[in-house]
């Protein structure tokens, strides 16, 4: 049960988010710096409060720090090789890698 109640808040969250950008049109560069700071503050704590030490319930330090590095490698070889683009304040994309696009 408390499963369904945190993806409920989780996507009641996410709406609460939008109607508040309707209200109050884009937020700022400075503004969306901070909100943008505290989810990777929250993203950060969950990870070394929540995730690292049920980790090392189940398992030993060895399989956690070979896990946690394999997990960071993967995301920067996504990040590195796979092209993506970025919010960009004018209409056209800011578009990472470029060169690995292939059509």
């Amino acid at each position: 049960m408390s499963t369904f109640m945190y993806s409920l808040l989780a996507g009641a969250s996410t709406a609460i988010g939008v109607i508040i950008l309707e209200i109050f049109g884009e937020p700022s560069h400075r503004v969306l710096a901070s909100l943008l700071g505290f989810a990777g503050g929250i993203m950060l704590a969950i990870s070394v409060f929540e995730l690292l030490p049920e980790a090392l319930i189940l398992g030993s330090m060895t399989v956690v720090i070979v896990g946690f590095l394999l997990g960071a490698l993967m995301m920067y070889g996504l990040d590195r090789f796979i092209p993506h683009s970025h919010m960009a304040p004018s209409d056209e994309p800011n578009i990472e890698n470029p060169d690995k696009i292939h059509v």
